[in-house]
């Protein structure tokens, strides 16, 4: 499972049971770390998950900024609730990526699709790239 934390919205992405390929899951509200955190776990225990991969804004020069902070303390709420791996990745230019894929498909900014896919599109290249780098 991977996550493309948002602070209003978090998007979720799956693998196929090989592993191989990537999915879009859906997305959830960010109203609590706490509770965005339970609904996180629940999710990845109903689908039998056994890493749960969070994107890691970074700077463009690799070093942490204000959201990488916010994501280590969700990471963190997320260990304390469940033994399931949780590991953060690299996502710099994963929005880039996402924007230049729905620019594609067609969908453009203002439309209420494109808000309901940018962020599960980001967990399914952050999850791909992950898959890509382990394997």
């Amino acid at each position: 499972m991977a996550i493309d934390y948002g602070l209003t919205k978090i998007g979720l992405a799956l693998t196929d049971q090989l592993r191989i390929i990537a999915q879009p899951f859906g997305t959830i509200q960010n109203i609590s770390l706490k509770r965005s955190s339970c609904e996180v776990v629940e999710i990845a225990k109903e689908y039998h998950v056994i890493t749960i991969v969070i994107g890691l804004p970074l700077s463009m020069n690799g070093s942490d900024n204000i959201m990488t902070n916010i994501v280590y303390k969700f990471k963190n709420t997320i260990l304390l609730l469940t033994d399931i791996k949780v590991v953060t990745f690299d996502e710099r230019l994963t929005t880039y990526q996402t924007k230049r894929i729905l620019r594609e498909l067609g969908i453009r900014n203002k439309k209420k699709k494109y808000r309901l896919l940018e962020d599960q599109i980001s967990a399914t290249l952050i999850l791909q790239t992950y898959l890509e780098s382990i394997t």
